[in-house]
C-alpha cells in the first residue's frame, strides 16, 4: 500500500515553508494570482532520468514487495508538529513493471543515467558527457578503450558480480525509452558509449531489463481520485501549497520527476468545501493540469513501439 504524508501536516519548519509559524491566517495563506509553469509542453533535454523514470520510481516500492512514501508531504504538520500518512493506491498502480534476465541491447539505445557525481540533469545528452569525460581523461577512441571503461568497478551492468544493482529500464511512453538505472560509474559508462557512436561500433550490453508501461485505467483512476496540478518550484508555487492546507483539503505536494523544475500537488476528490475551494483557487490561477501530460504519454505509448512493447506484447 502507497503511503503519502498528508498536506495538512506539512511541517513549516523547513525554509520553504517559512519562518515555522502556525498562523492560519493573512499573508502567508494568500492564494497566488498566477501559477502558470512553463516548459511542460517541451522540457529541456537532459542526459539524467527525466519524468517517465520519476513515474516509474512511484511504482517502486509495490514491485519490490515494501512500502516506500512517494514524498509528498502534507499540512496537517503545520497544527501537530508530527507527520502523518495517507494511503494513494493510485499512485502505486500507475505504472506496471515486468522484469526481463540477461536481455541484448546496443550500447547507443541507452539514452538517459539514473545518477552521476556529475549535474547531468543540466547537460543536454549523454555524448557531451561523455565527451567531456574523454577528453579530461585523455582516452584514446579505440575499442580497448570502450573494453576498459566498461570493466571499470562502478559500472556494474556489465560487471555483475559486483555489489550493484544496476539495470536498464525500458518504458513505453518515453521520447527517450531505455534509461539505465545505475549505482555509479556514470562517466565511464558515458565514455565508451560516446566512443562507439564516434566508431560506429555496435556494442552489446546484456543485462536485466525492466519493461514499464503506464497502466490508462490506473490513470483514469487517479484523476477520478486527485485533481493533480504542476506548480511552480518557487515561493508562489509553496504559498499555494501553504493555502490548500489552510483550506483544510487533503491533498500532498511533491516534486516533479527531472528534468521538470516544478511542483506535484494532488487535492483529493472527496467533495468536501476545501477541497472543491482548493480546486477552483488552482484552476483560477492557471495551475497546469497533470492529466494532460498522462493523456499525453498515454498516447505516445500507443503511438510508438520499442523495446518494452516488444518484451510486453504491447
Amino acid at each position: 500500500m502507497r503511503k503519502i504524508l498528508d498536506l495538512a501536516r506539512l511541517a513549516i519548519s523547513s525554509p520553504k515553508f517559512g519562518d515555522g509559524s502556525s498562523d492560519r491566517s493573512g499573508d502567508a495563506h494568500e492564494f497566488p494570482a498566477d501559477l502558470t509553469v512553463g516548459g511542460l509542453d517541451d522540457p529541456p533535454p537532459s542526459a539524467s532520468v527525466d519524468t517517465l523514470v520519476g513515474l516509474h520510481r512511484w511504482s517502486i516500492g509495490c514491485f519490490e514487495g515494501h512500502v516506500l512514501t512517494t514524498g509528498l508531504r502534507s499540512t496537517e504538520e503545520q497544527v501537530t508538529g508530527y507527520p502523518a500518512t495517507l494511503a494513494c493506491f493510485e499512485l502505486d498502480r500507475l505504472v506496471t513493471r515486468t522484469a526481463f534476465e540477461y536481455v541484448e541491447v546496443d550500447i547507443r539505445d541507452v539514452s538517459r543515467l539514473s545518477n552521476s557525481k556529475s549535474p547531468i540533469v543540466s547537460i543536454p545528452d549523454l555524448d557531451l558527457l561523455g565527451s567531456r569525460f574523454c577528453k579530461e581523461e585523455g582516452f584514446s577512441l579505440d575499442l580497448e578503450r570502450i573494453r576498459t571503461c566498461l570493466l571499470h568497478y562502478e559500472v556494474r551492468i556489465t560487471t555483475p558480480w559486483r555489489k550493484g544493482t544496476d539495470y536498464l529500464c525500458a518504458m513505453a511512453w518515453a521520447d527517450a525509452p531505455l534509461v539505465l538505472v545505475n549505482d555509479g560509474g556514470s562517466h565511464h559508462f558515458a565514455a565508451a558509449r560516446y566512443i562507439a557512436g564516434e566508431l560506429s561500433e555496435r556494442v552489446a550490453l546484456r543485462g536485466n531489463v525492466h519493461a514499464a508501461a503506464l497502466s490508462r485505467s490506473a490513470v483514469a483512476d487517479l484523476h477520478e481520485s486527485w485533481a493533480a496540478f504542476v506548480l511552480p518550484d518557487d515561493e508562489l508555487g509553496w504559498r499555494a501549497v501553504r493555502a490548500v492546507g489552510a483550506m483544510g483539503a487533503v491533498a500532498g505536494v511533491t516534486d516533479m520527476p527531472r528534468p521538470f523544475d516544478a511542483l506535484l500537488l494532488l487535492v483529493r476528490r472527496d467533495g468536501s468545501p476545501g477541497a472543491r475551494r482548493a480546486q477552483a483557487a488552482l484552476e483560477d490561477a492557471g495551475a497546469s493540469s497533470f492529466r494532460t501530460l498522462t493523456d499525453r504519454w498515454l498516447d505516445q505509448q500507443g503511438a510508438q513501439r520499442g523495446l518494452a512493447h516488444e518484451l510486453l506484447g504491447l
